[in-house]
């Protein structure tokens, strides 16, 4: 998140493929709601806004402190779109599991054909996007 803090501009590109929910850590999430606001109140441009939102005084030293080192301008977009898909990778791997467990009680249960039908109907469609993230992160090497 700290390339993305440090590289704004590309926020709106990047946060409609992320959900906030998908995201662990909390200062993750804290800097998503900053980055957020910021684009809603159009204040995004300037450092010292951003400074300003954030209420967590390590979180601020650890950004404050991120502006002045180039490593988080380098390559962003490539940074970022590895971050983004491991970030969806987590996430499409715990809906598969949450699937799984799904269907393994289903089986189990003698719940409907039809509702067997739309788990493995949506198993595969998870395992699709597994594949194709895993694709493109191995390409990111």
């Amino acid at each position: 998140m700290l390339t993305l803090v440090n590289n704004r501009e590309l926020y709106l590109q990047t946060r409609y493929k992320l959900a906030v929910e998908d995201l662990e850590d909390a200062e993750a999430v804290a800097l998503y709601d900053v980055l957020e606001e910021a684009a809603r109140e159009d204040v995004g441009k300037h450092d010292e806004y951003i400074l300003q939102m954030i209420e967590d005084p390590q979180l601020y030293s650890d950004v404050a402190s991120s502006f002045a080192r180039e490593e988080f301008k380098l390559a962003p977009q490539k940074v970022l779109n590895e971050a983004v898909n491991r970030i969806q990778l987590r996430a499409y791997e715990k809906k598969r599991m949450s699937n799984k467990r799904l269907l393994d009680i289903s089986l189990h249960d003698g719940t409907e054909d039809e509702g067997i039908e739309d788990l493995l109907r949506e198993k595969t469609e998870i395992d699709a996007k597994i594949a194709e993230l895993k694709k493109a992160l191995e390409q990111d090497i």
